[in-house]
Order: C-alpha cells, then structure tokens, then sequence
C-alpha cells in the first residue's frame, strides 16, 4: 500500500478511492456507521493521493440496512501518513476511529493530524474527534465551525499524539455529555524501534449535546448527501 504526495488525475476522469484504514460501528436501528479517509486516487493501483484538500475524513453510513448510502465529510486533515522512522520503513495513518454510545443513536469520530505549518508529513499529529447525533441528523461544531475538534492540542501531548485507538463505547453522563474513551502513544525523537514508549489516556474532553447543530445535509465533498432519493435526509 503507497501513497502519492501530489498525483496529477488525467483531466479525462476524476478517480477516488479509501485509505487503507478504517473502523465500523452498528447503530441502534442496525445500520453501520463507518469511518475513513477518501481520496483522489493515486497515479497507480493501490495508491491514494495525500496533499492538503485532495482527501476528507468521511463518515459513510446506511439508513436503511445497506440498501443506501451516505457520504458526509467531517473532517479535512493537512496531512496523511507519518514516519516513526521512516529509515525502518513504520508509518502511521490517519488511524480513523468510530465509537458510539449504549443506546446507539450517537456515533463519534477520531482521527490523527499534524496541523503545523512548518509539518510536511504527519509525524507531529494531535488527536482530532467529532460526534454525529443520528437522532437529528446533525454534527459536533467546532467553535461554530463545520469541522472537528483538536482535544489535544493545548494539552501536554500536542504535536506527539501518536498511534491513537478508541473504546467502541463512549460514556455518558447524566448532563447529556459523552466522553470518548481515547489512547495515544508517545515515542521518543521520532523512533519508535529505539526507543521506550508511554501510554496516555485522555480522561477530560466532552462533547455536550449543545455541541450537536451542524446540519448533516451539507457541506458534502462532490454532491450533496443525506438526500431523498437515497433515504438520507435530516429528521
């Protein structure tokens, strides 16, 4: 599995296709909840193309059992693949999670980015997390804004958020907010075979139900989803 940092997609087609990481959850009416990057493909078989705007994190989902699909964007990462070192040939994706809560009618997304200027790969990532209340069809906001939401990065492993994974389940409080079971690793000087390596659990991020008011309609990545006629639509 490769990527292509910038690929050029011959102007007679416009090809996409999934990264090589994924996860599922099922919600409460038995439909499957999937999370993963979609790019632009690469310039060969089995390579995906990963600069900045040319791929989304997605949330692809069914309303009716597999009869139909949905693509929403919720996330647009900078960068894609990181090298822990790249000397050993390691890397590490965007690592997508889902996780949903008991009652399964909240699904909740994670997802590695390193957001620095000065990052030409994603090897100084944070852990980016959006939720989705299928009850109303509607996103987590980020201050306001169509996007998801760094917890990491104003804590004392910003920039070294790596190798993340996410409990299936989420908890749930009794003030309607959900806390997102979340791990990182933390390696030394970039080098993951060398070197000890620590475990972080991060305990204090939320999402309240307030947080709940961006409209899955839209904005989609190519057309709009949720739509009619595949029996997606806000309820």
């Amino acid at each position: 599995m490769a990527f292509s940092p910038n690929p050029v997609p011959p102007r007679d087609q416009m090809a996409y296709t999934t990264a090589f990481d994924c996860d599922l959850v099922v919600d409460k009416w038995r439909n499957p909840n999937i999370g993963v990057g979609i790019h632009l493909a690469g310039s060969a078989g089995f390579t995906v193309a990963a600069g900045d705007s040319l791929f989304a994190i997605f949330h692809i989902n069914s309303m009716d059992r597999g009869a139909s699909w949905c693509a929403r964007a919720v996330g647009w990462p900078k960068q894609f693949r990181g090298f822990f070192p790249a000397s050993q040939g390691i890397s590490e994706d965007n690592r997508v999670n889902v996780a949903i809560n008991k009652t399964g009618d909240h699904v909740f997304f994670s997802w590695l980015d390193s957001r620095s200027p000065s990052d030409i790969a994603n090897d100084h990532p944070d852990v980016i997390t959006r939720g989705c209340d299928l009850l109303k069809s509607s996103y987590t906001n980020d201050n306001g804004l169509d996007q998801g939401t760094n917890i990491t990065g104003l804590s004392s492993i910003a920039n070294s958020a790596w190798f993340t994974d996410a409990s299936y389940y989420v908890f749930c409080y009794s003030d309607t907010s959900f806390i997102i079971p979340l791990a990182t690793e933390s390696i030394t000087s970039g080098d993951i075979v060398n070197n000890q390596v620590s475990f972080n659990y991060i305990p204090d991020f939320s999402f309240p139900e307030s947080k709940f008011t961006v409209c899955a309609n839209g904005p989609s990545w190519g057309n709009s989803c949720w739509i009619p006629s595949l029996g997606c639509k806000c309820r």
